[in-house]
């Protein structure tokens, strides 16, 4: 049981890690995709910037979906995360990239890393509290342990303890053989 449940905390761990690293690629690559575009129209030259920029793109829609798949959208946060990869995705369109500032970008990932905090210390507690099923086991355990050592203490005591109930024993093996040796004379 042990094994098992530190096997899981380690793939937690390792999730946490991954997702880290996701969530920091997005983010870089989505300024590189802003600061090449940015380049490019300052220089009035637009020549090459999608070549340019289609591995930065495609990395975004990676990790875009690597990170989607690994959340549970049940959960608010996560709500909260997919949201500012939306917006990341909506600044960085062809059709709105020229109205996007590095203010706004900037605005967006911030929230982005805010709420992957949040995330990742939710998860974090989980690793190191270990599975909900490990921590049941473990308060049923030492339960079970307490009812059972209050249990042989109630039936020590109401034997009268080990001393006495020896003393009785040879009380009466005593009387009983001093009985049968009167009945035999």
């Amino acid at each position: 049981m042990i094994t098992k449940e530190q096997k899981v905390s380690e793939f937690r761990q390792a999730w946490i890690d991954e997702l880290r690293t996701e969530i920091s690629g997005l983010i870089a690559h989505a300024n590189a995709i802003l600061s090449a575009t940015n380049f490019a129209l300052a220089n009035l030259s637009t020549d090459g910037t999608w070549v340019q920029l289609r591995p930065d793109y495609v990395e975004i829609n990676k990790l875009s979906t690597r990170i989607e798949l690994r959340l549970n959208v049940k959960e608010p946060v996560a709500k909260e995360l997919l949201t500012c990869m939306a917006q990341i995705d909506t600044y960085l369109a062809p059709s709105s990239i020229r109205h996007t500032s590095f203010a706004m970008l900037d605005l967006v990932e911030k929230e982005l890393v805010r709420h992957g905090k949040e995330l990742l210390k939710t998860e974090w507690k989980r690793v190191r509290d270990g599975e909900r099923f490990y921590r049941v086991m473990r308060i049923s355990l030492v339960a079970l342990i307490i009812v059972g050592v209050l249990g042989l203490a109630e039936a020590w005591i109401a034997q009268g303890g080990v001393s006495s109930t020896a003393s009785h024993e040879q009380v009466e093996l005593r009387a009983s053989a001093s009985t049968s040796t009167v009945k035999l004379k």
